[in-house]
């Protein structure tokens, strides 16, 4: 049999992170039926996805199979054209035919800037404060930056280390900037500047990045320092003079409305307090160190919520802070789980120990998950890469999505198989019609076989050394043959051939006229 291969586009543009189908067309041409084995070949294995690896086609029949494309929104995922080789192999024949084709990644353009330190001073006696910036290039292509400093009142000075670099991919590159202030003077008090270091792609104008920073510019001596030292005196003197006061506490909370069963984070500032009396609906409820700041509460049941608290110094009640209310209201019902998708994409025969994809949609759920492997589900990606089982057979499993304690379960089935390395590349008998009882010479050609086993309906199954290619039979009725050979594990592949015994026709058919003779293949999953 003979096939051929054809990408119907010669190249495929794609944006890293995004996921494109390409198909891949085969037409078939011969009389049996054929098993085939599609491969990519050229491209990182994780940029690409086979859904069916393995397919069968019959005679004259033209597949249309899809592999997927995906390399990841990383930096890694550079930017410029793949070319890749789709391989097609009959696993009957051996034949392989290839296609080749061009992946174009997209480029995308993403750069960063961080300025450290975050706060810097210069002095008439250090002029110059020096930060360092770090350029990031979270993109997939190359870019020539730009760097820059500004401030809004155009009072700063900036000298780069650098003023351009060269940034690759997924490279970060610091640059020394020394900042300074344009005046300086000895009696003065200290000035704040915002200044901001910029860096834009000289390719790509649109890509620009910034940061902000802060320079102080100081002076030796400030006039109010004096002044600030002076009212910290009188402050200090005030406070002693004016001790002890009496225990105040003022309290707030994260929120005012609630469910009931939900969280309150209840706050309190206390002075002159050693302790803080917790009060719900004007019943005491707890006792903390004034210096613990907070206390989370559970709102516990429906309505007004009144909370205040007393501060408590040395045993004696201070002042009582203003009353604060929580309004709580009972909860909103919980939805049920549903899944409204759930299907194995593509075949859902797979090889044993080989991975497939589970598709699904899942809503209103806060978890799922596959209740017989209790494999983890993230109902926000709607596909999950799972493993089969290491044994042939049918399995069903079922996706769990939950809310609470309410479940939703739906079924998927797979099939497992372990398809078998023998190959019948041919299985024929010469003659297939005879007009008289009489030999007929049996001949095949195998490969991958470490056993050969021959049988008919009047040939018990004999086993033959994985060498010979031929066996000699005596045949007195229509029959059928089976060859069926083993490969290193056990697991079998079949073929027949049919040998007809009839008289001579007084009224033949035309040559172009006499029906085919048949030759069935059986191929195996599994074991004998």
């Amino acid at each position: 049999m003979s096939f051929a291969v054809r990408l119907p586009v010669d190249t495929v543009p794609i944006d890293p992170g995004a996921t494109v189908p390409c198909t891949i067309e085969i037409v078939t041409s011969g009389e049996d039926l054929e098993r085939f084995e599609l491969q990519v070949e050229g491209l990182d294995s994780e940029w690409t996805v086979v859904p069916v690896p393995e397919f069968s086609a019959n005679p004259g029949e033209t597949l249309s199979e899809k592999i997927f494309f995906k390399p990841p929104r990383t930096s890694e995922s550079l930017a410029g054209n793949y070319p890749f080789v789709v391989k097609v192999r009959s696993l009957i024949s051996g034949d392989s035919k290839a296609a080749q084709g061009i992946l174009q990644i997209r480029p995308y353009n993403y750069i960063s800037m961080e300025i450290m330190p975050k706060r810097v001073a210069v002095s008439p006696f250090h002029r110059r404060a020096a930060v360092k910036a770090t350029i990031m290039n979270m993109g997939n292509s190359d870019h020539a930056i730009q760097l820059f400093g500004s401030d809004p009142d155009d009072d700063c000075v900036f000298e780069f280390e650098e003023e351009q670099i060269n940034v690759g991919p997924g490279q970060q590159k610091t640059v020394e900037v020394l900042v300074g202030a344009g005046t300086s003077r000895v009696l003065a008090s200290a000035k704040l500047y915002n200044f901001v270091l910029s860096a834009r792609s000289t390719s790509t104008p649109n890509v620009l990045t910034s940061a902000q920073a802060q320079l102080e510019s100081r002076a030796p001596f400030s006039p109010g320092a004096l002044v600030g030292a002076l009212i910290f005196a009188l402050v200090v003197a005030f406070w002693i003079y004016a001790t002890p006061r009496q225990p105040h506490v003022s309290l707030a909370v994260d929120r005012h409305r609630v469910f009931r069963g939900d969280k309150v984070d209840i706050t309190w500032t206390a002075t002159d307090a050693t302790d803080i009396r917790l009060r719900k609906n004007g019943v005491d409820f707890l006792v903390v160190p004034a210096n613990a700041k907070n206390f989370t509460l559970t709102a516990d049941a429906d309505g007004l919520l009144n909370l205040d608290a007393v501060a408590v110094r040395d045993g004696k009640d201070g002042d009582t802070s203003k009353p604060v209310v929580v309004i709580v209201d009972e909860p909103p019902p919980v939805p049920n789980p549903v899944i409204s998708s759930c299907y194995v994409e593509g075949s859902s025969t797979v090889k044993v120990g080989e991975p497939y994809t589970l598709h699904y949609v899942v809503k209103s759920a806060d978890r799922a998950y596959v209740g017989e492997t209790m494999q983890a589900i993230d109902i926000n990606v709607n596909e999950r890469d799972l493993v089969a089982p290491t044994t042939v057979g049918s399995y069903t499993f079922h996706l769990v999505a939950e809310t609470g304690d309410k479940v939703a379960k739906r079924a998927f089935e797979i099939q497992v198989i372990d398809p078998s390395t023998a190959v019948i590349a041919s299985f024929d008998a010469d003659p297939h019609v005879l007009t008289a009882p009489g030999p007929v010479t049996l001949q095949w050609q195998v490969s991958g076989a470490t056993a050969i086993f021959v049988s008919g309906d009047d040939l018990p199954e004999q086993k033959l050394d994985p060498t010979q290619n031929q066996l000699q039979v005596n045949v007195a009725k229509d029959s059928k043959f089976e060859l069926r050979v083993l490969d290193d594990k056990g697991r079998a592949n079949i073929k027949y051939v049919k040998v007809f015994l009839k008289p001579p026709d007084l009224n033949p058919l035309p040559p172009d006229a006499q029906p085919p003779t048949p030759t069935t293949t059986v191929p195996s999953t599994g074991n004998p």
